[in-house]
């Protein structure tokens, strides 16, 4: 499959260029799905000559402004599916305009004047408003005069219809951009608006060369050319513009001789003017012919002329795949209505009143005219595509300051690198488009991995002649302190720095000292000179989720999505960007989607800062963002240290970890927190470590059980605190150890942190694994039966809400299942309280028996938080106790009785559990012996 790409001007005002943009999507799918294209092709793969380049542009232009005189375009979305043959793609670089703002700021125009003249029309006789040239609109309605940059220097120009219009607008704004010479072609009748064209033009210091002739003949398409070469000695941009169209209601009215004309001037022309004029034009050159948007809604009464704006539409595509390889770009621009002399040359009445937009007005000249210069400018060059390796591209990094910088800056440096590209600017990718930004964002390492240079401009480190000078502010420039140049910093093979006046710092290889102290990122990726995605990607495999987090912490970005997003490279994660959930959300779903291709358990070795802690009790497994991970930070203890890959293989190694509703399902070592007497305290040991010399710590984190039958439901608290383990002891910080300290305690050697302490007793280390226990079931008499009978004995509490019966995996056994509905607040209990009661009918007045279940604090635990649960407890106690309303036995302690005389008849199991943020208490009920359960509610 070949890479497709449309581009799209955001500026159509009416519905129909709407309607156009969804009508080109539809054509992109199509083509994509036939193997058509109308960019560049891709050459049979075993010649290695494999080329391919993105030439069509189809610009719906129905503007009303243009507020950027470097770009007339506000939106190009490329469209581009990778296959194996396509590995490398450029941004095309542009200006985000925000349209929507000045359309509601605008104030509409008065309706359009009606006037006639004959064709083909001259601008002088056109009424009121003027056809305009070179004012371009602002923001408020305003309007501003185009300001030139020198885009088109030294470039020769043939432009056809290029008297008055769009044609005319469009040489004055390249003789503003530096074009040396243009040839106009016109028609006799339009000399006087060709001779103040030229006038006008000449004033900007190009030299313009006027010629008179019909194109609809082909004769004169070859005398153009000719023309053209003896005045200009070649050709670089080619604007085939002079059009025909006259309105015709209906097809029996259509005159044969009208239909042959308009097909003459409109592609005929442009297919012999472009057959003369390609010998003529060497690689870089560009082709620009005027499309219509009449190409894509099928205007009726402009049969003859829709139809032949559908046909450019085709040539562009076909003669753009023709000469990718060569090197000349061939470009299209389909412009919505525009006030030019051909409107009341050929319009009626009626059709002119309607010729506006919701705007209030139909577009300028000189409106359409900065994007045909867009277009001929090497601004546009970079919609070529080239597979992997055929051509060699540099990346520019900087950081943004009051003036862009780009590649004209450096054009002399490096020259050894001999690129092909003389940009590629990353940082201009349309963020109007989310679209696009997802992708790019989702590609963008990739990009710097295979590039052959990534130049790195430090605006803030000024130039001098004594390294240590420079070398006192390298280190701590803003650059450094970006979120998106980390992965411009370690993905390129090749990295080399500049200060403020270009001068040359050094490469990344040697400025590795001064960039490890800055960064903390390890010397062999800063030694790396691989130019290929996959393997710096499996370099960076080598390091932990910790180690790279740490990387990105201390790194800013302008929108607090972005701290996660520009991380996607760096983990080889792909993932849609939502901009607008904030940073936590990223963040946590970057974390994700880690999990889903690694056993890292680094990626919970993070830590709170003491003051982040105060007011939250308990905590997600995952953080916040990556300064979590700058240990440093909230421990003098731990500066320096970030978590590893562990040396070893453990019994855990490879053990899988997976996101649920519940949340994240894993399996860790643990080990109760001393002096912890409510029993849910527990400290989780990382398959992870730090090392210091030759020793290897792990670290553990404070998990607090969240359910008193489920042993695998945990939350985290107390983020602020990281122990550590070494060998069979357990490294407890000072917060810790104040709580369990009863006597002498040691201090490790000296490759250990210092007042960091072991205790003397080696806790019992146990896996939790979170098995949910059934009880042994015994065989009894098949012909027993049972009746259960529910009864609530507490008004705070609901009946039980559910009730589910099945066998279990013995067929002799029944499960019963009920959920009890949420009661008070577990705050408000203060002392133990009864749920409910259980009727238990064997089926004899003295087998009747109730089940009572309950609720009891637990004992406080050393960190004062509030408890997930209390204790859950059920007994069995007598029916004629309960008739009474007497609950004093299983209240009591002491005379509590969790057995009767049939304990091997009925066995109660009850839990207590969270969904959606509410508590519900279940009772799982095992009754042996029993081939039916009946249930009442």
């Amino acid at each position: 499959m070949k890479p497709v790409v449309s581009a799209f001007n955001a500026w159509s005002c009416t519905v129909l260029s709407v309607f156009a943009i969804v009508i080109l999507s539809a054509l992109a799918g199509l083509y994509r799905s036939n193997h058509e294209e109308f960019t560049g092709g891709v050459d049979d793969p075993e010649d290695g000559k494999a080329v391919s380049d993105t030439i069509f542009v189809a610009v719906l232009v129905y503007v009303l402004c243009s507020i950027d005189h470097l770009s007339g375009i506000s939106q190009l979305r490329e469209s581009i599916h990778d296959d194996s043959k396509l590995q490398e793609w450029w941004i095309l670089p542009h200006h985000s305009l925000q349209f929507n703002d000045i359309a509601a700021d605008h104030e509409l125009e008065k309706d359009i004047p009606v006037s006639h003249q004959d064709f083909p029309g001259t601008e002088r006789e056109m009424p009121n408003p003027k056809a305009t040239r070179d004012e371009v609109p602002e923001a408020g309605g305003n309007s501003r005069t185009y300001q030139g940059s020198g885009k088109l220097k030294g470039k020769r120009a043939l432009i056809t219809g290029g008297d008055s219009g769009i044609g005319a607008a469009s040489a004055l704004l390249f003789g503003r951009e530096g074009v040396s010479d243009i040839v106009i072609a016109y028609l006799p009748e339009e000399e006087k608006d060709a001779q103040d064209t030229k006038k006008q033009v000449e004033n900007e210091g190009a030299k313009v060369h006027l010629i008179s002739l019909d194109l609809s003949k082909q004769e004169n398409c070859k005398k153009l050319v000719d023309f053209a070469v003896e005045k200009m000695n070649g050709i670089d941009i080619l604007f085939n513009n002079a059009a025909y169209q006259m309105m015709v209601q209906d097809i029996k009215d259509l005159p044969e001789e009208q239909w042959i004309h308009t097909f003459n001037i409109n592609i005929h022309s442009f297919f012999y003017i472009s057959k003369y004029a390609l010998p003529h034009m060497k690689a870089g050159a560009t082709i620009i012919n005027n499309a219509s948007i009449n190409a894509y809604i099928g205007r009726p009464d402009l049969l003859d002329y829709t139809s032949t704006k559908g046909a450019i539409v085709s040539f562009t595509r076909g003669l753009s795949n023709q000469y990718v390889s060569k090197g000349i770009r061939v470009n299209a621009v389909a412009p919505g209505p525009v006030w030019t002399p051909l409107i009341p040359a050929t319009m009626d009445d009626e059709a002119q009143k309607q010729f506006t937009s919701p705007m209030g007005r139909p577009a300028q000249p000189s409106e359409i005219a900065t994007c045909v210069v867009f277009l001929a400018s090497s601004d546009s060059s970079c919609l070529e595509f080239y597979p992997g390796g055929s051509r060699r591209y540099a990346i520019l990094s900087h950081v943004w300051g009051d003036d862009e910088v780009t590649f004209k800056d450096v054009a002399s440096g490096d020259s050894e690198e001999a690129l092909h590209l003389e940009r590629y600017d990353t940082c201009c990718i349309d963020k109007s488009s989310s679209a696009e930004l997802s992708e790019a964002i989702n590609s963008m390492f990739r990009w710097y991995a295979e590039s052959t240079i990534c130049i790195a401009f430090l605006e803030d480190v000024p130039s001098s002649e004594s390294e240590e000078e420079w070398r006192k502010t390298f280190a701590n420039s803003r650059w450094f302190t970006r979120g998106w140049t980390l992965q411009e910093l370690i993905a390129p093979g090749k990295v080399v720095f500049y200060g403020r006046d270009w001068q040359r710092l050094g490469s990344r290889a040697e400025l590795k000292e001064d960039i490890k102290s800055a960064t903390g990122i390890n010397y062999e990726l800063l030694d790396a000179t691989h130019h290929m995605a996959e393997i710096r990607q499996c370099q960076l495999g080598e390091f932990s989720v910790a180690q790279k987090m740490f990387w990105a912490s201390g790194r800013e970005t302008t929108r607090p999505e972005d701290i996660a997003y520009c991380l996607l490279g760096i983990f080889d994660i792909n993932m849609p960007l939502l901009y607008g959930e904030g940073q936590v959300k990223a963040f946590k779903r970057l974390q994700e989607e880690i999990l889903k291709s690694t056993d890292d358990e680094s990626i919970f070795a993070w830590r709170q800062p003491r003051y982040r802690v105060e007011g939250k009790t308990y905590w997600s497994l995952l953080a916040n963002s990556p300064s979590a991970f700058d240990l440093g930070q909230t421990s003098k203890d731990l500066n320096g240290m970030v978590p590893q890959r562990s040396k070893y293989l453990s019994l855990r190694s490879g053990s899988s970890m997976s996101m649920t509703n519940r949340g994240l399902d894993l399996e860790l070592p643990l080990t109760p927190f001393p002096i912890d007497t409510s029993g849910t305290i527990f400290l989780a040991f990382l398959n992870c470590e730090f090392r210091r010399g030759q020793t290897s710590i792990n670290p553990a984190i404070l998990l607090q059980r969240a359910a008193w039958d489920r042993d695998s439901h945990f939350v985290r608290i107390r983020p602020d605190i990281l122990a550590l383990s070494m060998m069979n002891s357990i490294i407890l910080p000072d917060e810790l150890l104040n709580m369990i300290r009863s006597g002498q305690t040691d201090v490790l050697q000296e490759a250990i942190p210092r007042q960091i302490f072991v205790p003397h007793s080696t806790p019992d280390l146990r896996y939790l694994k979170g098995v949910i226990f059934r009880p042994e079931v015994k065989g009894v008499a098949k012909d027993s039966k049972m009746v259960v009978r529910v009864r609530s004995r507490s008004p705070t509490w609901q009946y039980f809400v559910d009730a589910r019966s099945g066998p279990s995996t013995t067929p002799e056994s029944y499960e019963i299942n009920f959920d009890l509905a949420p009661g008070p607040s577990l705050g408000s209990l203060q002392a133990s309280i009864v749920l409910g009661v259980l009727e238990l009918d064997l089926g004899s007045s003295d087998s009747t028996q109730c089940l009572v279940m309950g609720l009891e604090p637990l004992p406080p635990n050393p960190f004062q938080t509030m408890p997930l649960y209390f204790s859950p407890w059920y007994a069995f106690e007598e029916h004629t106790w309960i008739a009474k309303q007497d609950f004093s036995r299983v209240l009591d302690k002491t005379q509590r009785r969790l057995e009767w005389r049939a304990p091997d008849i009925v066995t109660a199991k009850i839990g207590i559990e969270s969904r959606y943020s509410s508590l519900f208490y279940s009772l799982t009920l095992v009754i042996e012996n029993s081939r039916k359960v009946n249930t009442w509610f």
